[in-house]
Formats: C-alpha cells, structure tokens, sequence
C-alpha cells in the first residue's frame, strides 16, 4: 500500500514538476541571523507547497538552504551535525568525488560557490518561476522590495532559466525524458507496482524524508531543539527532548553547467565519417543525428533506440519514453553500454554479479534523483562559438546525496562501467587523458576518441529544502 504523503507540508518543487517557461534563481546571502529570519518571516507564506492546484498560478517560489546558511540563521550545533555528511561537508569538498579536478571545473574556478571567496558564501537559494517574464519580473521587484526593506540579504548570484517551447536542453535533445514515478503522488499505471518493470514507481522516501525509502527504512533527518518555537514539528521517537526539523525536507544538488554546442556540433562532424558503413543504411535520419543518438541513447526527440533503433519517431508521453529495458541488448548493439542513459540508468542490466533484471532494478532504484533542471543562455545560431554562457541549471532531489546523486555521478565518470576500459559519459566534464565513447557496431566495435570537455561545471551548492513546517519555524527563530 502507498503512504501518505503530507502533501500540503511539502513543497511543491520537491514533488511537482513544474512546466513553467521562465525561473529565476537567486543565490542568497544573509548578512545577520535577525536579518535572515526577518527576510524569511516576509516571504515565506509566498512559498508554494505541493498541494494540487485548482488553477495554475501565474508565479511560485521555493526556497533552500546551504549548511552555512542554516548556521547563520542560528540553528544549534547539535542540529547542524544532525544532517548528513554530505551537506555538511558542501559541494567543493565533494569535488574528487563528483569529478570536479580538473580545470575549469575545479573549484577553485567556479563563478558560484567558490571556496576561495569566502564573502560570497551562499546561505540560500530562493527560485522564482513565472508564466511571461512580465510575471517572472513583477515577482522579482516584490522581493527585491522585501530585501530592500529588511536589510543585509545580499544577491551573490542570478540565473535566468528559459525552458524552450521543444523543450529541448542546448544540445538538441529533449530534456527530462526520463523521471522516476513516485508512490503516493503518480497515479498507479500499467508496470507500477511491478518489481520487474521499468516504470516501476519509486518509494516517496527516496525523494522526501519521513517515509519510507528502496531498503524499506526511514531515512535520517536533521533535527532541531524541543521549545516553543518547534512544537508543531514532529515527534523524534526515543528523542523527547528533539524534534524533527527534516520531516517532507529533501536535498537538492543545485550545478550550473555551461555547455560548449559549438564543440559538441564540430565532435560529431569530425568522428561520423568513421560510421558510414552503418549510416548509409539510414533512410530518415542524417548521419550526425546516428551518433548523436548512440553516444545518448535517445534521439534528439527523447525516443530511446531500445524502441527504435533506426528512426526519431516521437513518442506521446513520459510513461511511453521509459517502458523498455536493456535485456535483449547485452553487448548494446542498439544502445551502447556506455551511452548516457545506460550509465544514469542502467535498469534491469547493471553488471554486478548476480545484479540482472529483478535484483538489477532492486540496486538501480535505490539510486534515482528527480531533475528539475532548466536551460539558461541563448541558443546557438549556426555552428560556430558566439562565445555565450549557455547551458543547464541542473537541479535534482534526492533524500541521500552520496547514495543518489553521487553514485549517479560515478557512473557518469566510471571509465570501467559495466566492463568498459577507458570509457566515460559524453558529457562527462573530466575527460583527463584518453577517454573513449564505445560504440558497438558490426562486425567489431568503434571508439570515439573524447578530447575535450563539452561540459564544464561554473559552481554551485548542496542544499536542503525544508517543509512548509519547518519553514515556518525558521523563521519565528
């Protein structure tokens, strides 16, 4: 049976995805603990909440914090240790982890979070979306009134997103084909409830904390101090004097990616010549869009080669992108091994031992992230470099940063994934050395030869999202 979701303790950016054309998002720094509380006092009954909506509104907002920003606005130690290492620890700690050593990756040359600017320390990360930029504008000066006003809450950053009316990343390729359906707020459907199928809804408790997760437990959450400011938040079992501050909470990973598309069009120019005997079988579609396809594992529409592999013929909705596996395609003649969904997910084929279809989906699903991403920047005209920032402001929603978003990450960097030597993503941003993308094709496979980065990381922060509740208690602080 589902659990119970609160879904009005929730907010709404945690489980709802939504389809707005135009985001802002402001990275936030409070210059006083009074000051941040006061500004949070301001604006948090603007936040948006899960709750299904009757009309769609014209603009919304969600809020996170990083671990310094909570430490700023006067949360205990006790409570601070009480979240994960992970957050704790903050993005750029995590850099050997997540592949972030090489320049200009690194770090030390992120225009966000960078750890050698210590004034420009980001506390929160407020997002803003609007229907017509006319919306997305008039929402941000009521903010910037509110800032005005209370004083001492800096804007380090601001990013404009811009979903396009394809709905497709700057690469060409449809955006968030592949989301996890979740138990208790996507409707049951045909394989939901299957443990061998791929649309398989995933446990809530791995996206929001308080319910249980893929290993049939409740994962830890942060707690704060019992007094009259916490009271409404829940009970701590076996903890009277604590409360729990995570409950309806999740994790974001928030990374600002910039995508170099003039690159990544010249790749594939350069490297298709080697595939001829292959695409001059092709009928509908070029020769570049063939190995765009099998470096992805999509076409640019979304549809996954599983189900055509030798034509981009749209596919209807978000269930239909994902109902295929990879058991009938174990050396990845349709789609590569090393492609990029394989690697995101790997579905019913994972290669360990004993790990294929039912124990395969049991492991991968312990590892899903929710993608709220959105591109930022211009579209390139024509081929060549304009030389403006554009990319994804990546976003995703795990309950366990190390165990969903990490390890994801690691896969995306694993030269050795699922047997492969020298191997990594495409848009894998720490090509270091040789690396390879292996494309299986008769009678022997090929290897495109990855010399550069398509992707380069700009920065970013680990942060968490409270609940509607625990909100409220930051700010009467």
């Amino acid at each position: 049976m589902a659990q119970q979701l609160q879904i009005d303790d929730i907010q709404g950016f945690t489980v709802r995805g939504y389809t707005f054309f135009y985001a802002r998002y402001l990275f936030l720094q409070f210059k006083s603990a009074a000051q941040g509380r006061q500004w949070l006092k301001q604006v948090v009954e603007w936040t948006t909440p899960a709750t299904p909506w009757k009309e769609k509104p014209r603009v919304v907002q969600n809020i996170a914090f990083t671990h310094p920003g909570f430490e700023t606005l006067g949360l205990t130690k006790t409570s601070l240790d009480s979240f994960s290492k992970e957050f704790i620890e903050g993005m750029d700690k995590r850099c050997r982890i997540l592949g972030d050593t090489e320049y200009p990756s690194r770090p030390d040359d992120w225009e966000i979070g960078n750890p050698n600017e210590p004034d420009k320390q980001i506390h929160a990360l407020l997002i803003l979306f609007g229907m017509t930029p006319k919306d997305l504008n008039e929402f941000s000066a009521r903010h910037e009134e509110v800032r005005n006003q209370v004083g001492g809450i800096e804007v380090l950053h601001s990013v404009d997103g811009v979903r396009r009316l394809d709905k497709k990343e700057h690469f060409g390729f449809l955006d968030g084909a592949s989301q996890p359906q979740i138990e208790g707020i996507d409707a049951a459907s045909n394989g939901a409830d299957d443990p061998n199928s791929p649309v398989r809804r995933i446990k809530a408790g791995e996206f929001v904390l308080g319910y249980v997760n893929e290993y049939g437990i409740i994962p830890p959450s942060p707690v704060v101090p019992a007094d009259e400011h916490s009271q409404k938040l829940p009970e701590v079992p076996e903890q009277p004097n604590m409360r729990d501050f995570g409950k309806n909470g999740t994790y974001i990973v928030c990374r600002k990616l910039y995508q170099n598309v003039a690159a990544f069009r010249e790749f594939l120019q350069e490297n298709v010549t080697q595939f001829e005997a292959q695409t001059s079988k092709l009928e509908t579609v070029s020769e570049i869009e063939w190995l765009a396809a099998k470096l992805v594992g999509r076409w640019r529409s979304g549809t996954p080669l599983m189900l055509l592999p030798d034509r981009d013929d749209p596919i209807a909705g978000k269930r239909e992108h994902n109902d295929f596996s990879f058991k009938d395609d174990p050396d990845g003649l349709r789609c590569p091994i090393g492609s990029h969904i394989r690697r995101s997910n790997p579905r019913d084929t994972l290669g360990l031992e004993g790990a294929h279809g039912t124990e395969s989906y049991k492991a991968v699903n312990r590892h899903r992230i929710l993608r709220r991403g959105m591109p930022y920047g211009p579209a390139l005209q024509g081929d060549k470099d304009d030389r403006e920032d554009r990319g994804l402001m990546f976003l995703c929603i795990n309950a366990d940063i190390a165990v969903q978003f990490e390890f994801v990450q690691k896969w995306m960097n694993d030269p050795s994934f699922n047997g492969l030597y020298k191997d990594q993503d495409v848009f894998a941003h720490n090509h270091e050395g040789k690396t390879y993308a292996s494309i299986p094709v008769e009678p022997v496979r090929k290897r495109v030869l990855l010399k550069q980065n398509f992707v380069t990381v700009k920065g970013g922060a680990y942060l968490f999202m409270p609940g509607m509740t625990a909100l409220r208690y930051l700010a009467s602080m």
